[in-house]
């Protein structure tokens, strides 16, 4: 976390729960867009409906070009008063410039299925509220491997669901070794 920090990000979440990244996320977008919102924020049904198209993604692929079509073609929603807006939530081109928000979420608590226990995930990387990195830590002379499965139980599980269906890249680190791949 200390060398994340170093390199720009910032806004530390310590021990979220998914509802807390959610309302983090809806503050965000209320923010990035309050020309297009004309100052009204988005109201719990209309912020669900946001939700509902992210989590109708049916694969990494689908996530990737929801992202990358914000670029050119924001994310339409229909109001609650019957208006249209589109909502810029993601700009590619601006990773490392413009106005993008960097978060580190720590020990995020996940609620599973209740034949599971509850999972609490390590580090979990927000750009602008979307958690788009997820990192599994294991300690010193623990095979990388053990996080790796970690990762894979906790997708079974549905643990990346939701708004947590946006995570695009997991890293499974050790102080000796490391590994990433992308979502599958």
């Amino acid at each position: 976390v200390e060398e994340l920090v170093k390199a720009g990000w910032k806004n530390i979440i310590k021990n979220p729960t998914v509802k807390d990244l959610e309302e983090n996320f809806r503050q965000i977008v209320n923010q990035r867009n309050l020309k297009e919102l004309n100052d009204e924020v988005l109201t719990d049904n209309e912020f669900n409906e946001l939700l509902s198209q992210i989590n109708n993604l049916q694969s990494p692929v689908d996530v990737n070009n929801y992202l990358i079509s914000t670029n050119k073609y924001p994310i339409y929603l229909k109001r609650d008063n019957g208006k249209e807006v589109y909502l810029n939530l993601f700009d590619s081109r601006m990773i490392g410039a413009g106005d993008s928000i960097y978060q580190i979420a720590e020990q995020v608590n996940f609620e599973t299925d209740k034949m599971y226990n509850n999972r609490r995930g390590d580090i979990t990387l927000l750009i602008n509220g979307l958690p788009l990195i997820h990192i599994e830590l294991k300690a010193s002379g623990v095979e990388v491997e053990q996080a790796t499965n970690q990762i894979q139980k906790y997708v079974k599980e549905g643990v990346f669901t939701g708004l947590f269906n946006m995570v695009q890249v997991f890293f499974a680190i050790t102080p000796e070794d490391s590994l990433y791949f992308a979502n599958y």
